[in-house]
């Protein structure tokens, strides 16, 4: 986040220099100190930045209405902030409301394409709605933008065995796996899938 607000033209204020301050303390781990800088510049704030990471720590709290709230104030400002309208569909989807976060992530899709994470959770939003066909476009995507992401492999050979194509799931979670040896899982999934040897009769007779 640091390095879009930088290279996205913004004048580099006291309001973004306390806004980087906020984003270190989060990940530092230290998150009432974040929550209370963001509280202070959130005040004034005309960057819908603020908002949105306003929002973001919400959502770390599991505080998902308040996530909202913030994400809706930082569109308000500018309603073509793709990074928002991914955080709001987002608080949806951990809400389990996934009709409304596919509508959202697709918008933020719409807005930027180059963005594996928006495609992402959409495909995961859509296999949730048993629209595992489209999940499956989705996670292609991502492939497209970022093919060394295991948990892709698995939810493309997870969203296969919904469809009924198995050797392209195994195909998926064999790459899984490569990616990720310790991937549970996927070998799991395989294992279910695997045609059992037919058992030979041994006996006389």
């Amino acid at each position: 986040l640091r390095y879009e607000l930088r290279y996205r033209g913004h004048v580099n204020g006291s309001v973004f220099e306390v806004l980087f301050s906020a984003i270190d303390l989060y990940f530092n781990e230290r998150l009432n100190e974040s929550v209370r800088l963001l509280h202070e510049i959130a005040q004034d704030a005309t960057a819908p930045e603020v908002f949105d990471f306003s929002g973001f720590t919400m959502l770390s709290f599991g505080n998902y209405e308040a996530a909202a709230d913030f994400f809706r104030k930082a569109l308000a400002i500018d309603p073509r902030h793709a990074r928002s309208l991914f955080h709001l569909g987002l608080s949806s989807y951990y809400t389990g409301d996934y009709f409304s976060a596919i509508k959202i992530f697709t918008q933020a899709i719409n807005l930027d394409h180059a963005c594996c994470e928006y495609y992402y959770y959409n495909a995961c939003a859509l296999l949730n709605v048993d629209c595992a066909d489209v999940a499956i476009s989705g996670w292609r995507a991502v492939e497209r933008l970022e093919n060394s992401h295991h948990g892709t492999q698995f939810n493309l050979g997870l969203a296969s065995i919904r469809i009924g194509d198995l050797d392209n799931a195994k195909v998926y979670l064999d790459k899984a796996l490569q990616l990720n040896p310790l991937l549970t899982d996927a070998q799991r999934l395989i294992t279910q899938i695997q045609p059992v040897s037919p058992i030979q009769n041994n006996s006389g007779g």
